[in-house]
């Protein structure tokens, strides 16, 4: 931690910490230690026998680093920093709290350790109770050049984005426009903007990324995708649960499904998107035509987190992902939507065998 108290209840920071005085932690009050030790800058820590809920003894000399840097750069902006500052509304401390002359704040947290969903989501509802956005930069530990889907939905915010800090550059790391196609590599589109005008554009409610544009499917992906489901289950490395639903629906294989399982982008789901897409269909495929489905049960049932990644926050993108995939049925001619309720008109052609489905394609 990089900053105490001093026996006159005055916040010091250790770089400016004299040895010989005694420092308390702003959280539970007990005697803090100044140190010099394998860590190049200065930082205080607790007693070994001393058990704080607030300050971690374990953040490494990139956190510490990059805390310090950060304070640096805003206040040479012109706005306020403080780091490692304590909010006992919430038992939480935030490593750096920045805020303008109007007084909007706010919260930056460097993560360089591994954190669990539980603990993220705990604190990103602490902040929320308090009115208090919250960024989270990513460190080195995680790549942004080779991301997972897992670390990404942990992380990403309301706008579904990303942020890395990279400390060599001064420069924050967006990766947007978050898209995944079946048997293709996850590539979000990466923005690198200077850490300077990520700061005010924040405050100043300014976009630094552009909208993303639509991705398209041509003919060739949906052949390789194609191609590699068959291969999938002649090898046998479709779940068997999902053969057997096949199956009971009068279906010859999973491969013989329709071309509309290959046509999905969707981004965040634990699952292919051919498998997603491919129970929604055969869940279509239990109401006969004209008759009614409602809405909130597909939506119950396919935005759970049995197909989508866990959030750290509250987000709609599951639904939003859902009711997309909604309105492209619509547009397919395959339902209609009624209020809140699904009408099946035409479902989509399963074929009798892999070639017909190849040639249908042509």
């Amino acid at each position: 931690m990089l900053v105490a108290k001093d026996c006159h209840n005055v916040l010091v920071e250790a770089g400016r910490a004299r040895r010989g005085e005694f420092f308390y932690c702003p959280f539970c009050k007990k005697r803090l230690l100044l140190c010099h030790g394998e860590i190049r800058i200065p930082y205080f820590a607790h007693s070994a026998r001393d058990n704080c809920n607030s300050f971690s003894e374990n953040e490494s000399e990139i956190h510490l680093l990059a805390k310090q840097k950060i304070k640096e750069a805003t206040e040479r902006l012109g706005y306020r920093a403080e780091l490692e500052k304590v909010l006992p509304l919430i038992s939480q401390r935030a490593d750096l709290i920045i805020s303008d002359s109007a007084g909007k704040e706010l919260a930056i947290e460097f993560q360089q350790s591994p954190i669990s969903i539980p603990r993220l989501r705990e604190r990103n509802q602490g902040y929320k109770s308090i009115g208090l956005s919250v960024i989270w930069f990513l460190g080195p530990n995680y790549s942004f050049t080779n991301p997972s889907q897992r670390t990404v939905f942990k992380f990403a915010d309301q706008e579904t984005k990303v942020y890395y800090y990279d400390q060599n550059k001064h420069e924050i790391i967006i990766l947007t426009a978050l898209f995944k196609r079946d048997y293709y590599k996850f590539e979000p589109v990466v923005h690198r903007v200077p850490f300077n005008s990520f700061i005010k554009n924040f405050f100043l409610k300014q976009s630094l990324t552009e909208q993303s544009e639509e991705i398209l499917i041509n003919k060739k992906i949906l052949f390789k995708q194609a191609n590699a489901l068959q291969k999938d289950f002649l090898l046998k490395r479709v779940p068997t649960e999902i053969c057997r639903l096949v199956y009971k629906h009068r279906h010859i294989n999973v491969a013989c499904g329709p071309w509309i399982i290959h046509q999905g982008t969707q981004a965040g789901l634990k699952t292919t998107n051919w498998h997603w897409r491919l129970m929604i269909i055969l869940e279509l495929e239990e109401f006969d035509q004209d008759n009614l489905c409602p809405v909130s049960y597909l939506s119950k049932k396919f935005t759970s987190d049995k197909y989508f990644y866990e959030r750290s926050i509250e987000s709609q993108f599951a639904k939003h992902a859902f009711l997309k995939l909604l309105q492209e049925l619509v547009e397919k001619g395959i339902i209609d939507l009624k209020l809140s309720y699904v009408l099946v008109k035409k479902l989509p052609i399963w074929f009798e065998n892999y070639q017909q489905k190849l040639f249908f394609l042509r």
